[in-house]
């Protein structure tokens, strides 16, 4: 694979870097689309088009299903020698199984030999009960079979088993899994390798590619809504055409404010005295008295609950919490926030790490609580808030198109 190199003796080889389920593995397919199937049935799914890190993904996902996983490490990254090891999979029942994925456009006998030399070169081959090379290419001719099987003896003799497994048997093994298909090649593909039947049971499911187009779309709608409603101090001036110079984007002007939050300590206090006698009924700070013994007396008083604050950072605040309620007077700038993490999530490049951490993907909906409010209005009930966003985005498109049409 691409993202590896060698080392220039067997003494030099990188010492071996293990990551539990490392981030990029265990996350959702990356990248474009691959070209749509030429045949109504589909021999073999285009592994060569997606890149190595989707086809590792893909690899992973197969080893999830192969029984019982308890967890799954990725070992090395781009440009160390990972002795062939790219997936480390133990089973619940305590068995190990090693996975390594070979996204080549020809893979040899030679390749077969090597692959099973680097894989026993390890120390962690000994406590392997299968080896599994996933191949983005055909392995079909009389030489490879004829090493597979050399290779396959050679391994059964260590008590490991063996399984090659090119793109014919990996598409195979994903006919059952439209799901997955679905989210690394495409609808199109999905009916190509699993039938028009798993296709049309997906009609109502987001693929990846789905929620891509979703986000490219609302990159496009925020700003321009943001823009109308927001649209900044205006810039003196024209550019070189005469063109008067548009006030900044909201990304390009805004600076993010710290939050100020409250974190409570107690409810309430106990305070266990040893007094020779017993607080009155008339304190106003005791709430229940219980004798526990000859001169010992338990007193709960109902202290006042005490709080603290702390000052975050909106990435502090982000990384922390999932949910939350902003408050603050008029004017101050939480509904700017808002927008502006809106148009954070669906940066390219977000500039706040938990963003580029935790929301990198999702999909930003923003709601006007005062929409919602006079859409419930002499209702029993508030409307779903499916149908807020609705009425929401659909006013807005119509009020986009009709000033588009104006304009022209």
């Amino acid at each position: 694979m691409s993202k590896k190199t060698s080392t220039k003796g067997k003494n030099s080889l990188a010492p071996l870097t293990r990551e539990e389920n490392p981030r990029w593995l265990a996350a959702d397919p990356k990248g474009h689309r691959p070209a749509p199937p030429t045949k109504t049935k589909a021999a073999a799914l285009p592994f060569l088009e997606i890149g190595w890190e989707n086809f590792e993904r893909l690899c992973r996902r197969l080893a999830e299903r192969s029984g019982d996983v308890e967890k799954a490490w990725g070992y090395g990254t781009a440009g160390q020698t990972q002795f062939g090891i790219d997936i480390l999979v133990r089973m619940k029942d305590g068995t190990v199984e090693m996975w390594q994925s070979k996204r080549h456009k020809r893979f040899g006998p030679a390749d077969i030999t090597a692959a099973v030399d680097l894989f026993l070169s390890h120390e962690l081959a000994t406590t392997a009960k299968r080896f599994v090379l996933a191949i983005a290419c055909p392995i079909s001719t009389t030489k490879v079979i004829n090493e597979i099987e050399t290779a396959r003896t050679r391994l059964a003799e260590k008590g490991i088993g063996f399984e090659p497994i090119g793109s014919v048997e990996l598409t195979d093994g994903l006919r059952h899994e439209p799901e997955i298909v679905d989210d690394f090649f495409s609808r199109p593909w999905v009916e190509a390798a699993c039938g028009p039947e798993a296709a049309a049971a997906l009609a109502n499911r987001l693929s990846r590619f789905d929620l891509e187009n979703v986000r490219d779309r609302l990159r496009d709608f925020y700003p321009a809504w943001i823009a109308s409603v927001d649209p900044g101090l205006p810039i003196a001036g024209q550019d070189r055409d005469g063109t008067p110079v548009a006030s900044p984007a909201l990304a390009q002007r805004y600076v993010l404010p710290d939050l100020l939050m409250n974190v409570g300590i107690a409810d309430q206090e106990e305070a266990v005295s040893t007094a020779p006698r017993p607080p009155t009924r008339d304190d106003p700070s005791v709430q229940s008295i219980e004798m526990e013994g000859a001169g010992f007396q338990r007193v709960v008083s109902s202290v006042p609950p005490r709080s603290r604050e702390r000052v975050l950072s909106v990435d502090q605040f982000l990384a922390t919490e999932k949910r939350a309620v902003i408050t603050a007077d008029a004017g101050v700038g939480k509904t700017t926030l808002l927008r502006f993490l809106a148009l954070e999530i669906l940066s390219e490049a977000p500039e706040i790490e938990a963003v580029r951490n935790t929301y990198a993907g999702y999909i930003p909906i923003w709601v006007p609580f005062a929409l919602w409010c006079r859409m419930a209005d002499g209702k029993d009930h508030p409307p779903p808030l499916e149908d807020v966003v609705y009425a929401f985005i659909k006013s807005q498109s119509d009020a986009v198109r009709q000033r588009r049409e104006a304009g022209s």
